[in-house]
C-alpha cells in the first residue's frame, strides 16, 4: 500500500512501484531480478482509484515460458 497524500502523478507512482517491486522480487523468488528467467509486472493505482482512497500496488511474477500452477515463491529460477 502506497502512502496517503495527494495524487503525485503516474511517473512518481511508477517510480515508487518499480522500486518496491524490484526490492521484493529477490525475497519472493529467491534470485535477483537480473538473474531470474521470470518476469515482473506491476499495477499501480491510477488517479481515479487513488482519489477514491485505494493505494494498493500489485506486483506480479510470471513465467514467460507459459502458464504456471501454484506459486512462484522460492522458484529460484
Amino acid at each position: 500500500t502506497l502512502p496517503e497524500g495527494d495524487f503525485p502523478g503516474m511517473p512518481a507512482i511508477l517510480a515508487q512501484a518499480e522500486e518496491f517491486c524490484f526490492a521484493e522480487f529477490e525475497g519472493f523468488v529467491g534470485l535477483p531480478y537480473e538473474e531470474s528467467v521470470l518476469e515482473m509486472g506491476l499495477y499501480p493505482p491510477e488517479e481515479e482509484i487513488w482519489l477514491a482512497g485505494d493505494r494498493l500496488l500489485v506486483c506480479v511474477v510470471s513465467d514467460p515460458a507459459g502458464d504456471t500452477t501454484g506459486t512462484l515463491a522460492d522458484a529460484n529460477r
